[in-house]
């Protein structure tokens, strides 16, 4: 991923919407990430394992899997 790349952050209990930062250099493990959906709206740090490139048909996918969140695309 290049920095300022779309990314959704999949929880694993809901997904937000955000820009890729670069790698978290105090936990190698995890990216950090600028969101622009949901409560944090801030720069924020995840497992690199719940961060999926933005793509319209992986936003589908996350709709889907989570109905109660319906956030328009970027």
């Amino acid at each position: 991923m290049e920095k300022n790349d779309k990314i959704i952050w999949d929880s694993g209990f809901g997904y937000d919407l955000g820009y890729y930062v670069g790698v978290d250099f105090c936990q190698p493990d995890n990216l950090q990430c600028e969101m622009v959906t949901g409560v944090v709206q801030k720069l924020n740090s995840y497992y690199k394992s719940e961060i999926i490139p933005y793509t319209e048909e992986q936003h589908k996918i996350v709709n889907k899997k989570y109905p109660m969140f319906n956030y328009k695309k970027f």
